[in-house]
């Protein structure tokens, strides 16, 4: 458990390969090393060949690559552990099937309960517990416009008697009654829903162990707000400086301790930056970027999801039969010669609403929800933890140390101003393993 695969610290280190590659969060990324680790010891004292989770096996799959630190890390074991791919043979699922018993058997000796969401789900994602939709959003979208299309004609026979009959006055009063009745119960059928969702995922799941930045992408969106106060912590720490002109300058002696200081550190050892500059820098580096891509790709399983896709759908039907009868009102008016102006005006007030409504719901559990379970677990407590304060507190400058507040302030300020600008002008052994199925470690 010592030997530390992400030395000597790079911008790229062993485990911001394995989160980049997986598009896994940082914590989850970390135990799966540690149990990684644990299952290359396994297979160092074991006689017989044992084997990997599909989470343990993407580690695996990454330490190999670097030949050297793997020799290496088997020296430290005592033993070569080889990675061979299976021939798929019945033999060989057998010999697999006895590897994963006896690993279960040895792990529980050794370690005791083995964490469900590393050894038993295949993915990191697979604790949310959210079947893959068959149908795409996108998809469902273009047929229920043609759908919608094609009921205009039967629905302009049955409307037209009675439009006819109807005032202006009278339409809208009742239209307008029905969005808002309509979009009340969507609001309250919506919350109860995605909450479902919410409550649904495994409680191993990497959902009820993210980290304050990367609940900060979800609420921002924005990487630069994940380098905020990691630069914060720095200057806090007088480990990065600032001069009178609000540059940012680092002493050439110091170590650093950890990735994210490290991104820093390589870029102002060069010569002091101004902010901006060093914040484009950091911005595209792994150890933040990796926050954002997996962030993302939460974000995207939610949406691929078939619960959601139930969900949208849902919404869609209701929103397109809305719409129907205020499209039928302008063909009637139209057909009649009577002014359409103001329905039309609605109508397009209303779609924009519509829209708006359907991107909140498709972002409403990882900009809301979740984010709202962390707020509500510290928010009155005695959390000292600058980074969950600054979470809690949506980004405020408050929570900047003096030094650097002036820094944040003069940066917001110029972004503002170059916006405007821009508006205004426009041992040998040997195993086999069968890739993306089961791997085997043998310790004979």
């Amino acid at each position: 458990m010592a030997f530390d695969l992400d030395q000597p610290l790079s911008d790229y280190t062993f485990s911001l390969r394995v989160a980049k590659e997986n598009y896994w969060t940082r914590d989850f990324t970390l135990r799966a090393i540690a149990e990684y680790k644990k299952f290359m010891y396994m297979a160092a004292i074991s006689d017989e060949m044992v084997s990997p989770s599909k989470v343990v096996d993407a580690v695996w799959h990454e330490h190999i690559t670097a030949t050297q630190k793997y020799s290496e890390f088997c020296s430290v074991l005592g033993k070569q552990i080889h990675h061979v791919p299976s021939s798929r043979s019945r033999f060989d699922f057998e010999r697999f099937q006895r590897a994963k018993n006896l690993t279960k058997e040895i792990y529980h000796r050794e370690f005791g309960a083995a964490p469900k969401d590393v050894w038993e789900f295949d993915t990191m994602y697979d604790s949310l517990n959210l079947p893959k939709g068959k149908f795409k959003i996108r998809s469902f979208i273009v047929g229920g416009l043609l759908v919608s299309a094609l009921l205009l004609i039967p629905l302009y026979f049955v409307l037209r008697p009675i439009y006819v009959q109807i005032s202006s006055g009278d339409f809208f009063g009742m239209y307008i009654l029905l969005w808002v009745v309509s979009f009340l119960l969507l609001y309250m059928y919506n919350r109860q829903k995605v909450q479902a969702m919410f409550d649904g995922f495994d409680r191993s799941s990497f959902v009820f162990s993210l980290s304050p930045s990367e609940l900060i992408y979800l609420r921002k969106s924005r990487v630069e707000e994940l380098v905020h106060p990691a630069v914060n912590r720095m200057v806090a720490k007088n480990i990065v400086h600032v001069d009178k002109a609000n540059n940012l300058s680092v002493d050439s002696d110091v170590v650093p301790r950890n990735v994210e200081e490290n991104a820093v550190m390589q870029r102002l050892w060069e010569k002091p930056r101004p902010y901006s500059v060093l914040l484009a820098q950091l911005s595209r580096q792994p150890v933040f970027s990796n926050v954002a891509n997996a962030m993302e790709a939460f974000e995207k399983y939610v949406l691929k999801s078939k619960a959601f896709g139930t969900l949208f759908y849902v919404n869609f039907a209701v929103i397109m039969l809305l719409l129907l009868p205020g499209v039928v009102r302008i063909l009637v008016g139209l057909e009649r010669g009577k002014p359409v102006v103001l329905i039309v005006f609605f109508m397009v007030v209303v779609s924009i609403f519509a829209f708006g409504f359907l991107y909140r719901l498709s972002r409403r559990l990882t900009r809301r929800v979740v984010p709202g379970h962390y707020k509500n677990k510290y928010a009155g407590s005695k959390q000292t933890d600058t980074d969950w304060q600054y979470f809690i507190d949506d980004g405020s400058t408050v929570l900047f140390v003096p030094a650097f507040a002036p820094v944040i302030t003069s940066y917001y300020a110029s972004r503002a101003g170059s916006d405007s600008g821009s508006s205004d002008s426009g041992g040998s052994s040997s195993c086999g393993s069968s890739c993306g199925s089961s791997c085997g470690g043998c310790g004979s």
